[in-house]
């Protein structure tokens, strides 16, 4: 197998939700797909009666359906909105009420919805712990990419995650404002959906809140910074992107905490509706769904460059991880070595479906509260590599994710 090595923090955790049926699916949810030529009733918006829903009516007593959402509406794609996310209560029966929806006529599919995980590595991590945070920096070449470009304020890169704080001192200057948005005025004025997006948004839990509740919501930060900190102000770090311009996405629930990254693809709808570059996906889970492949097809052909984390739980195949295994999507692993031998970091995934070797192990970055910090693992990794595209597109604004994909590949270091 090829070691790609670009220029370029996933949490590894062993909590978990809890889960009682299937340790990688939310217990009590499902993605139901109707057929395009079919409707479940008359409504408008995202939220649908069940009492209306005859595909679902006749289910919700036997089985506790007591939610039915179009969470991916968007006026652009008929598939999008005919897919369909169910909350139910009985949850052992999972498995039978998938049967019963595909015996419907109009039910094109019914499946789980995917566990998505931040993939994190404590920053204490013994051998791998340099004395230098910003070695990655050093070790892939940026300051002659900033001898090109430093990054253009036009090319904006979301970053979905459990949280960013937008008025951290190095991110605050780059952070994006939404130009078609009045603040605090209760109104959708750019009408894409999100009411008062005045500066991201959080679809974890409906607001316009994209910061941090608490400190323990630092992942998002970090891996902000990474991508898009500002460069050459005297304060903090560097990164790679320097003047890009960041896009905060809150994709966390308050009741599941931060360690997963549970409304990640309604983060990508969001980003999607106000004209993201580069999405950038630190988390993951090692099943793949159709509803949200979909969805990353739909960013694909709005030429979107999507970049994820490869995974932190030392796997090659047959497991894979998603978002990052799906095709044309920018799929990190982490290097490990500042010593010119460039390795895969002791936690880092490894498959065929991994397209780029990056610097993960020991970054230090912005974290909430003006402060700083080195975490490792593939989440580190992914940023550094969005804020290269950055620069790329900086240049070449006129680049399909594809080019992208292709020039940084192929321009790569590799070893065998």
């Amino acid at each position: 197998m090829k070691h790609v090595l670009l220029l370029a923090f996933l949490l590894i955790t062993t909590s978990s939700i809890a889960q009682t049926v299937y340790a990688n699916h939310v217990d009590g949810q499902l993605y139901v797909k109707i057929k395009n030529r079919y409707s479940i009733g008359n409504y408008t918006g995202k939220d649908v009666e069940v009492s209306i829903a005859p595909q679902f009516k006749n289910l919700a007593t036997k089985y506790g359906i007591t939610r039915i959402q179009r969470p991916f509406y968007i006026k652009s794609s008929v598939e999008l909105c005919q897919i369909y996310r169910i909350d139910f209560s009985a949850v052992a029966k999972v498995d039978e009420l998938i049967a019963e929806l595909q015996k419907d006529i109009s039910v094109e599919y019914a499946e789980k919805v995917p566990i998505a995980r931040s993939f994190f590595s404590p920053n204490d991590i013994g051998p791998n712990d340099y004395s230098n945070g910003t070695w990655g920096l050093h070790n892939v070449n940026a300051q002659q990419a900033w001898d090109i470009s430093t990054g253009s304020a036009s090319v904006k890169i979301a970053i979905i995650d459990d949280a960013v704080q937008t008025n951290h001192e190095d991110l605050a200057p780059n952070m994006w404002v939404n130009p078609g948005e009045i603040a605090n005025n209760g109104i959708d004025d750019d009408n894409n959906g999100y009411v008062d997006d005045v500066q991201g948004y959080d679809v974890g839990d409906n607001d316009n809140d994209p910061n941090p509740p608490d400190t323990s919501y630092e992942h998002g930060t970090h891996v902000a910074g990474i991508a898009s900190a500002k460069s050459n102000n005297g304060i903090g770090i560097a990164s790679i992107g320097s003047n890009c311009t960041i896009i905060p996405v809150k994709a966390t629930n308050m009741a599941v905490g931060p360690e997963y990254i549970s409304n990640g693809y309604d983060g990508i709808l969001y980003a999607m509706s106000v004209g993201a570059n580069i999405i950038n996906m630190s988390w993951g889970g090692w099943d793949s769904s159709t509803t949200e492949h979909a969805i990353i097809n739909a960013a694909l052909a709005q030429g979107i460059v999507l970049v994820a984390a490869a995974g932190n739980s030392v796997v090659a195949p047959p497991y894979d991880s998603y978002p990052a295994a799906y095709n044309h999507v920018i799929a990190v692993a982490s290097s490990g070595n500042n010593t010119g031998n460039d390795e895969f970091s002791y936690f880092s995934n490894y498959s065929p479906w991994v397209d780029i070797l990056a610097p993960g192990s020991n970054i230090l970055s912005s974290i909430p509260g003006n402060a700083y910090a080195k975490f490792s693992g593939t989440s580190m990794a992914a940023p550094l590599v969005s804020g290269t595209v950055g620069l790329m597109l900086s240049v070449n604004p006129n680049m399909t994710p594809d080019e992208v994909e292709s020039c940084i590949e192929g321009s790569a270091n590799y070893t065998m």
